[in-house]
């Protein structure tokens, strides 16, 4: 099977990843003060149910997931390239230019249980 592949200017490529770093740092900056408000929220029940006696107390909360040193990574890689081209492949494609990472996938989905509670 044929993969395509895509001839692109390097200096676009790279104005993509960062609008996408600034994205990740927007939502993730969101979801942190979200999640400082619900962390807030339930250390003070705790606080409330250990004064009552209760001695079974969890703290269930993720932190929110950033992945800016991914992006750095990959801006770092294509800041050292010499050609102003590049050709990338279909998978390239979806990762770069699409922002589909599985990584950034796993954040996306960390981040978004705190912005829906906006």
């Amino acid at each position: 099977m044929y993969e395509r592949t895509v001839v692109i200017e390097k200096k676009d490529l790279i104005e993509k990843i960062k609008t996408h770093k600034n994205n990740h740092i927007k939502e993730y900056d969101e979801a942190v003060e979200i999640y400082k408000r619900e962390a807030n929220k339930k250390l003070n029940a705790m606080k409330r149910d250990i004064s009552n006696g209760k001695i079974n107390v969890r703290f269930d909360l993720n932190p929110p997931i950033s992945r800016v040193d991914q992006y750095d990574k990959i801006l770092m890689q294509l800041e050292w390239e010499k050609r102003d081209e590049l050709e990338l492949q279909q998978n390239e494609f979806n990762q770069y230019v699409l922002d589909e990472y599985g990584w950034r996938q796993q954040a996306s989905l960390s981040n978004s249980f705190y912005l829906d509670m906006k």
